[in-house]
Parts: structure tokens; C-alpha cells; sequence
């Protein structure tokens, strides 16, 4: 692997980490509520993210 992508992985896995820190301590409820400045729930953007790391 490239230098430039080990750094690339890297940082994914920080960013990867920190979200799943968060989200431990988010309840159901806070799951449901629409940011200002968003559109959807933090669940719906959480799923993309998830998902996201599929494609």
C-alpha cells in the first residue's frame, strides 16, 4: 500500500473511532431529533454513513 493511502486509512479509522464514541451514548430519543441545519435525523444520517462505507 502507498504511503499516501496507509494515511488515507488512517485517518478513516480515527474519524471511524470517534463516531462509535458518540454514538455510545446516544439514546433512541436523541436518535429521532433533526439537527438545525439538517434535513433528516441523526439516525437516518447515521445510517448513510454506515452504508457508505459499502460502496
Amino acid at each position: 500500500m502507498s504511503p499516501r493511502h496507509e494515511v488515507l486509512f488512517t485517518q478513516l479509522e480515527s474519524y471511524r473511532r470517534e463516531v462509535l464514541g458518540v454514538l455510545e451514548d446516544i439514546t433512541e430519543e436523541q436518535a429521532e431529533v433533526i439537527p438545525a441545519g439538517f434535513k433528516n435525523n441523526i439516525r437516518w444520517n447515521l445510517g448513510h454513513m454506515y452504508l457508505d462505507q459499502y460502496l
